[in-house]
């Protein structure tokens, strides 16, 4: 099935570092694995693989998802519109505390392709 393909897929191939998995509790990382089957599905419908995108906000929390180059000195535009989202979110509020976590994958987000995982957690 496509879950279990996902989740395969995601355990096995995705390589994230191992702090990813003492970071966040098993929940989260459930989530996180909906969120990504749920932005694969859209980047397939509209025939861009390269260019995943996915973000949830909430008034004291957010979570993105997008690909990343295979060079990580070369930003793809669909990184750079998620750190323009993560920014718009920030806002110029700093008299909360803000946690922002960044993980990026060794392997492929998708299957055949170059471009990694990358993912942005943000609590207020």
């Amino acid at each position: 099935s496509t879950v279990q393909a996902e989740v395969e897929h995601f355990f096995n191939s995705l390589g994230f570092h191992c702090m990813y998995y003492q970071h966040f509790t098993s929940m989260q990382i459930a989530k996180h694995i909906q969120c990504l089957i749920a932005a694969k599905h859209v980047a397939h419908a509209t025939n861009h693989l390269r260019s995943l995108e996915f973000d949830l906000c909430t008034e004291h929390n957010a979570f993105f998802l997008t690909t990343l180059g295979s060079d990580p000195n070369v930003p793809t535009e669909s990184q750079l519109k998620t750190e323009e989202k993560i920014a718009e979110h920030l806002g110029l509020d700093f008299t909360q505390s803000i946690s922002l976590t960044f993980m990026a994958s060794e392997g492929p987000a998708f299957r055949g392709e170059k471009e990694r995982l990358g993912i942005y957690s943000l609590e207020r």
